[in-house]
């Protein structure tokens, strides 16, 4: 029951974390990123490649290390 109300505590957070970062961006300033589109396209490699992976290592280095790492904190630190 305690690990029930901490997930749903922990879906709250990066829910209010996301919806806070979506409200900060302006229409002109994503306007200038479609013109000129390097900085998105490192974000997106950094983002959906070298980050997964390196979470991915850390995840498995860390389920070898201890014992009662468990597989949903492994998938939330490859999300986050």
């Amino acid at each position: 029951m305690e690990t029930d109300t901490k997930n749903i505590l922990n879906l709250i957070v990066v829910f209010a974390i996301l919806a806070a970062l979506t409200a900060g961006i302006d229409l002109s300033q994503f306007k200038k990123k479609i013109k000129k589109p390097k900085g998105v396209t490192i974000g997106l490699l950094c983002q959906f490649g070298i980050l997964p992976v390196t979470a991915f290592g850390v995840a498995y280095i860390l389920d070898q290390s201890f014992e009662r790492f468990s597989k949903p904190q492994g998938v939330a630190l490859i999300i986050l």
